[in-house]
């Protein structure tokens, strides 16, 4: 992450745009990679903690217990609501980078569109003003990564749990120094149809929610037919609010027995559906 949004930053290739977006685009799937390694070590850090609860349980004394037991019946009943909340910081990332870009676009003075300022171009814009806005967009990118990265290597101690896990491997290697073929024939066997069909599935989802993405620009083109940035972005600042009170809304219904985690989910994937179908139909 901090490698991708290190380079797409600072990077400088002369007068070629084409260079500019090849070497921009490269990075930003770097970038990209180390976003996407955020979810499976969510997900693993989330199963350590379990791991952690189950293995204390076992020193209990019987008040202690009857305490515990209260508390995970109690995070059982609230389970989709707190997920739905961790997922719910997206939106506020989105939101608040959009804050971001909006106060910079404003305080950088290309809110409006001026065709006959001596430094603007063919857009009404200044495009060195607007090089330093994206460069210290994604300056503001880098700050958060180096926080994340400070947290993870001087406040975060791997837990207990990932150390038992690690001193049973090496017990097992010294016992066994090479996996045998039909040991990892028969891992693959199990796990690669389940691997295949959770990614197959988000990567399908993912074609189709990301419809959003391509009908949002030209309908805002048309809502905005001048250009104005300012307008453009408070128009997004808007859209994410919107978004934001979606995850919240959720977070609020979602582990209630009339709804539920797969009512909510299924009937949210065929309004989106519907929604982008429509937009598809009428679409010029």
């Amino acid at each position: 992450m901090f490698v991708g949004i290190t380079v797409m930053t600072f990077i400088k290739v002369g007068d070629d745009i084409h260079a500019l977006f090849a070497t921009w685009a490269g990075f930003f799937a770097l970038f990209g990679f180390g976003v996407g390694g955020e979810y499976p070590l969510t997900a693993s850090s989330a199963a350590e903690h379990h791991g952690e609860v189950v293995h204390n349980a076992k020193f209990d004394t019987l008040p202690l217990r009857r305490q515990r037991l209260a508390l995970d019946i109690a995070k059982t009943v609230r389970r989709g609501e707190t997920i739905t909340l961790v997922f719910s910081m997206q939106g506020v990332g989105a939101f608040v980078g959009s804050l971001f870009l909006f106060a910079l676009l404003y305080f950088g003075e290309q809110g409006t569109v001026e065709c006959s300022a001596p430094s603007s171009n063919s857009t009404g814009n200044d495009p060195k003003a607007l090089n330093g806005i994206w460069r210290s967009f994604y300056f503001i990118g880098i700050l958060m990564v180096l926080f994340l990265i400070a947290y993870r290597f001087f406040v975060v101690e791997e837990s207990q749990s990932f150390e038992r896990v690690l001193q049973r491997r090496e017990r097992r290697l010294a016992r066994r120094k090479v996996i045998g073929k039909q040991s990892t024939w028969e891992i693959l066997r199990f796990y690669a149809p389940r691997m295949v069909g959770t990614a197959g599935c988000w990567f399908l989802w993912d074609i189709g929610f990301y419809g959003l993405k391509l009908f949002s620009g030209p309908i805002f083109d048309d809502i905005n037919p001048d250009g104005d940035l300012l307008l453009l972005n408070g128009m997004l600042l808007l859209n994410n609010f919107i978004a934001l009170l979606g995850y919240y809304a959720a977070a609020y219904i979602i582990d209630r027995k009339a709804v539920g985690r797969d009512r909510l989910q299924m009937m949210s994937f065929l309004i989106c559906a519907l929604r982008f179908l429509i937009t598809a139909i009428i679409f010029d």
